[in-house]
């Protein structure tokens, strides 16, 4: 059998990279993650690769090189779902800070 390359990016259960970082996300979150459908739907069935490209086509003015990288080298999905969400929670403490500074 040909080896697509795939396997590597799927855990025990057979499912993709992509999924299991949306579980870990989702779970985080309390609720689903702010990605779009058609984002959390390529992400179902994406490698690493895939979800770069998914996210440079859906945010491509915030797409950067570091992320990209971030992604490609995170080998465990449930460790980037963490990091994102870290990030995310710091740049929402962000905005509040200003939001409440400037009223």
């Amino acid at each position: 059998m040909a080896d697509d390359g795939q396997d590597e990016d799927r855990g025990g259960d057979g499912e993709a990279y992509g999924a299991r970082f949306l579980a870990e996300l989702d779970r985080l979150s309390g609720t689903r993650s702010c990605f779009p459908y058609a984002v959390r739907q390529a992400f179902k069935t994406a490698d690493q690769e895939r979800m770069v490209e998914v996210l440079r086509e859906e945010y491509s003015l915030s797409m950067t090189y570091h992320h990209a990288q971030i992604i490609r080298t995170t080998e465990d999905p449930h460790e980037l779902a963490r990091f994102m969400f870290a990030q995310g929670q710091q740049a929402a403490m962000a905005w509040a800070f200003v939001f409440a500074s400037i009223t």
